[in-house]
C-alpha cells in the first residue's frame, strides 16, 4: 500500500522536530530487542486487514510506520487508528540521558482505543512541564529482557506503567494507571521455539464482554527471521475459527551491511 499525497503531507505537517540522540543512552536494550526484532531494520511498516462474519476481506489499511536508528531505536512513529487514519506523529530521542518522545495529534479518531482510564484516576500535583519533550519513559530489564516500563508526563507525574511477566510459555503485559489499577491486561502464548501463537486479550476494566482470545498462525518471514505476515483466528468456545480474524503485513526495509541469514523460513504449521 501507499499513502496518499494528501495523507502524507499531513503527516509531515505534523511530525514533531528530532530529538537528541546519544551515543550512550541510558537505555540498555534497543527498541527493536524488545520486540525481539532482528537485523539492521531501517524502517518497519505495518499494516492490517480484516474480515467480516463471512471472510471477506475490508481492505488493507495501515497501523504504524516507524523509522529506527542503526542502533535500534525508534526516531519516528506514525501511528493509525483501526479505520486507517493517521491519527499521531512522534519523535523519540533523549533528553538529559533520560529517553523521551515528542508528539503531535493530527486528529482524533473513533477508531482509537485511549486505554479505559476511568473517573478514580489520581490527581497528581506535576511540577513545571518541559517543553522539549511529551513523554519520559523508564525501563527496568531482568535477565536481559524487558520487565517492565513507566511513561511519565513531562511534568513528572506518573501516567502509565506496563510490568511484563515472562515464562518460558508466555509473556503477560500488565498496564496500570496512575492511581495503580490495572487498566490493560494481554496474555502471549509462546511455543517451545519462542514463536508467539495465542495472544489474549483479558477485560479487565469491567467492560461488558469475555475475554478475546486469537491464535496465531506465521504466514512469512524474511531472511532476517522476521515475521511479515501473520494471521489471527478467532477463538469461541475453546474452537479457533476457519476463516480469519485479521491479517497483520510488516513491510520491513534493512540498513546496508552484512548480517546474520536464518536460510530460507517455512510456514508454521497447525
Amino acid at each position: 500500500s501507499q499513502l496518499s499525497p494528501a495523507i502524507a503531507k499531513r503527516i509531515a505537517d505534523h511530525t514533531p522536530i528530532p530529538l537528541p540522540q546519544t551515543d550512550r543512552p541510558s537505555k540498555s536494550k534497543s527498541d527493536l530487542e524488545d520486540k525481539s526484532v532482528h537485523g539492521r531494520v531501517k524502517n518497519i511498516v505495518e499494516e492490517n486487514e480484516y474480515f467480516d462474519e463471512t471472510g471477506s476481506s475490508k481492505g488493507k489499511r495501515f497501523r504504524s510506520i516507524v523509522d529506527f536508528n542503526v542502533r535500534g531505536d525508534r526516531l519516528t512513529a506514525v501511528y493509525f487508528s483501526d479505520n486507517g487514519n493517521p491519527y499521531e506523529v512522534s519523535s523519540f530521542g533523549y533528553i538529559d540521558g533520560a529517553r523521551v518522545n515528542s508528539y503531535k495529534v493530527i486528529y482524533e479518531d473513533s477508531g482509537v482505543f485511549s486505554g479505559g482510564g476511568g473517573s478514580d484516576e489520581v490527581t497528581q500535583k506535576g511540577g513545571p512541564p518541559d517543553r522539549r519533550y511529551s513523554y519520559k519513559y523508564v525501563y527496568q530489564y531482568k535477565d536481559g529482557k524487558l520487565a517492565g516500563m513507566t511513561m511519565f508526563h513531562n511534568d513528572a507525574t506518573k501516567w502509565l506503567s506496563y510490568v511484563y511477566n515472562r515464562t518460558p510459555t508466555q509473556v503477560e503485559e500488565v498496564v496500570y494507571s496512575s492511581n495503580g489499577k490495572i487498566n490493560q491486561k494481554y496474555v502471549t502464548v509462546l511455543d517451545s521455539k519462542g514463536n508467539e501463537i495465542e495472544w489474549r486479550n483479558i477485560a479487565v476494566i469491567n467492560l461488558p464482554r469475555e475475554d478475546r482470545i486469537f491464535q496465531i498462525k506465521i504466514d512469512e518471514r524474511d531472511q532476517q527471521g522476521n515475521w511479515t505476515k501473520r494471521t489471527f483466528f478467532k477463538v469461541e468456545s475453546g474452537l479457533a475459527r476457519k476463516s480469519p480474524y485479521r491479517i497483520e503485513y510488516r513491510t520491513i526495509t534493512y540498513f546496508p551491511g552484512k548480517a546474520k541469514t536464518l536460510g530460507k523460513p517455512k510456514p508454521t504449521k497447525y
